[in-house]
């Protein structure tokens, strides 16, 4: 039993005299290793975390001034005072008024049309 021991002994100043590391410090490297891998990766994680939450501020803002921004056009179109309101819906509005006069005088050129056929059909009895 003295001879493994001795052997393993041996082999241990071997692998040291080769080496340079000396294998009963190895366990604590590792363990260091470990601790400052773990160290970076949470300074990494919190770094990342922080760029991502100002780039996602940045999104927000950006989106917020864009509704501000559509907000402030529809106020333009639909403000109550005439001196706010966009030329474009007081276009489309005309248009609309134009469009609904046309209708009506084609209704009632319809209804006078009717109303002489109808009389003419009478006249005849």
């Amino acid at each position: 039993m003295n001879s493994e021991a001795d052997a393993a002994k041996q082999a241990e100043q071997a692998t040291v005299a080769r080496t340079g590391t000396n294998s009963a410090a190895l366990p604590a490297e590792i363990a260091e290793e470990q601790r400052t891998g773990q160290r970076d990766l949470t300074q990494y994680n919190a770094g990342r975390n922080t760029e991502n939450e100002g780039k996602w501020l940045q999104q927000q803002d950006t989106l917020l001034g864009d509704q501000a921004r559509g907000a402030g056009e529809e106020e333009n179109l639909y403000s109550t005072s005439s001196g706010n309101q966009s030329r474009d819906l007081g276009t489309a509005q005309e248009g609309e008024d134009v469009q609904e006069q046309q209708n009506n005088g084609m209704i009632d050129a319809g209804i006078g049309a009717a109303g002489v056929a109808a009389g003419g059909f009478l006249g005849k009895k």
